[in-house]
């Protein structure tokens, strides 16, 4: 499931996943461009279970590396995860106005998150 939502200026999504088989997290990677504003990838959202797995409120461009958890998280087939992304035009001051795709270039842009997940079979 894809929400979106842009203002001109101001854009954000979500977009609600399964973890597909039990096992064990072990880091986390986000990944937008230079334009991304926050990025959050959060485990059982909405409920009393919530676990942020990885939230940067004020996204960098040279913060899309792996991060590995201090401490492992067990999770099992069909949990929920939740990425969220927001984008903020003037977040580059010096890039030049143009209509933004989702794509590979530095110029465009894109919000996806990863996890490494050790199976518990295993």
């Amino acid at each position: 499931e894809l929400q979106a939502n842009f203002d001109g200026r101001y854009g954000s999504t979500s977009c609600d996943l399964k973890v597909p088989e039990d096992g064990t997290v072990v880091s986390v990677l986000g990944h937008m461009h230079t334009i991304g504003s926050s990025f959050r990838l959060t485990l059982d959202a909405d409920t009393d279970d919530e676990t942020v797995l990885l939230d940067i409120p004020r996204w960098s461009f040279d913060w899309q590396m792996n991060y590995v958890l201090a401490e492992p998280i067990h999770v099992t087939a069909g949990q929920p995860l939740r990425i969220e992304c927001s984008w903020d035009r003037l977040a580059d001051p010096g890039r030049q106005p143009k209509y933004v795709v989702f794509a590979d270039g530095t110029e465009d842009e894109m919000c996806f998150g990863t996890y490494a997940l050790v199976p518990d079979d295993q």
